[in-house]
């Protein structure tokens, strides 16, 4: 969409057509099993990452791995965001 897509440039009116639709998307998400999975998708679609981690806060504050998809090892630049 934007710079850190290869798909190419769109306008101002696209840009906010898709990331409505998106924001849609995961809010009519009814049931939670799918909510990080519809998450996933649009991180796909939007970023094109080559990996990703996504976490939950439990009830004491620490983070819960919920689903990672990509590279097991992570950048060094990134890894003091991992803690």
């Amino acid at each position: 969409m934007y710079v850190w897509s290869p798909r190419g440039e769109a306008s101002d009116e696209e840009f906010l057509r898709r990331s409505a639709m998106s924001s849609f998307r995961i809010l009519r998400t009814s049931d939670p099993g799918q909510l990080w999975e519809r998450i996933l998708h649009e991180v796909d679609d939007w970023l094109e990452p080559s990996a990703v981690r996504a976490f939950r806060v439990d009830e004491d504050g620490a983070p819960l791995p919920v689903l990672h998809r990509g590279s097991e090892l992570i950048p060094t630049d990134a890894a003091p965001l991992h803690r």
